[in-house]
């Protein structure tokens, strides 16, 4: 019943938490090794990862996103729209239009090429008295096609985040209720930020796999937290703020035609027809 809770439509905040919670638990089967799990199971889990970050990412993405795209919808038709509302029909959608994209290139990738676990020799690596070589194990492809579907997914992804947090900066002068439009585009250059820092990095270490499972928990913990950061440190100072009975009687008196969503406060075009009527 608390009215910024109702503001911020708590399924989207339930679905960014899902999301989250297998973007960062895509750490522990990183952590997998032929010391505590059979080559079948790691097999497996070697293809389990791009699954499990990618749905991570897509139900993240679309619950932010679906925000983004009302707000490009408010932006070009402020006189049709006065509240920030976004129907879970529309989140539903933007997710499954972006797991359906990147669902394609990991079921090929799956189907043509999938992650095994292998042992290699490390270059120059120390022999040991008895002539056994030093090696190191790694999720590798049998072919070079996984790097191709590798890339393919990375730039699928960094286009769409690209293009939300660029749409989220054309609606910048959008002001709306609880600052939620300067929120919006936070939410997703963390990922965006990460991958194009992180990405080349990876392809000139992916041969030492400290190195490499070091830098994707970087990347996964750093662009995971200040995504949740953007998302949920608002709404919890928001919940603080006004939480006295006194605070409450002045949020609820702000005119309202939804009990829910977050109301738009000042629009550009709307101001500017303010002060030609003014100056008329």
């Amino acid at each position: 019943n608390n009215r910024v809770m109702r503001a911020f439509q708590p399924f989207l905040l339930i679905q960014s938490a899902i999301g989250l919670f297998f973007l960062g638990g895509t750490i522990i089967p990183l952590g997998f090794d032929d010391s505590l799990f059979s080559d079948e199971v790691l097999d497996a889990t070697c293809m389990a990862i791009p699954w499990i970050y990618i749905f991570g990412f897509s139900v993240f993405y679309s619950s932010v996103y679906s925000k983004i795209r009302m707000c490009m919808k408010i932006f070009k038709d402020p006189d049709k729209y006065d509240v920030l509302l976004v129907k879970p029909a529309d989140s539903f959608k933007v997710f499954l239009r972006i797991f359906l994209l990147n669902g394609i290139i990991l079921a090929l990738w799956t189907a043509l090429d999938p992650l095994k676990w292998v042992r290699e020799e490390v270059s120059q690596g120390e022999i040991s008295s008895d002539g056994t070589v030093e090696t190191y194990g790694a999720c590798r492809g049998e072919t070079y096609e996984s790097l191709g579907y590798t890339a393919a997914l990375f730039f699928l992804n960094l286009i769409l985040c690209f293009v939300g947090t660029y749409q989220a900066f054309k609606c910048r002068f959008l002001v709306l209720e609880y600052n939620e439009m300067q929120w919006l585009p936070l939410s997703l250059f963390p990922f965006f930020e990460c991958w194009i820092v992180g990405g080349p990095i990876l392809i000139f270490v992916r041969e030492d796999p400290t190195t490499t499972f070091v830098l994707l928990a970087v990347v996964i913990v750093t662009s995971s937290i200040t995504g949740a950061l953007a998302v949920f440190a608002p709404k919890d100072w928001y919940i603080r703020k006004y939480r006295g009975p006194e605070a409450r009687r002045k949020a609820n008196a702000l005119p309202r035609t939804s009990a829910a969503g977050v109301l738009v406060l000042n629009h550009p075009t709307v101001e500017s027809r303010k002060q030609v009527a003014t100056l008329q």
